[in-house]
């Protein structure tokens, strides 16, 4: 009895279900382009602030918020660049 039990149980479970990732694969092209875009132009901006404004007139705040926004850009860039290319990572 307890036997049948189990094997019912592992039947149960052996039963699988597709995958269905959370973005659709056609996306992955678009979001690459445009996040890597956003944060290549948050580089370019940050790099025209630190050369362009004077010592005494700068923000870290604003630097580090600058920074961080424009590395996960280019950091979910690379990784939806590497999923379009077939690199599941």
């Amino acid at each position: 009895m307890i036997l049948a039990g189990l094997l019912h149980t592992l039947k149960i479970r052996m039963t699988f279900e597709p995958y269905l990732p959370p973005l659709s694969p056609s996306l992955f092209p678009a979001l690459f382009s445009v996040l890597l875009s956003m944060g290549i132009a948050l580089v370019v901006f940050l790099f025209i602030y630190e050369v362009s404004t004077p010592r005494k007139r700068k923000s870290l705040v604003l630097e580090s918020v600058i920074a961080s926004v424009a590395s996960l850009a280019l950091g979910f860039g690379v990784l939806f660049l590497f999923l379009w290319g077939g690199l599941w990572v």
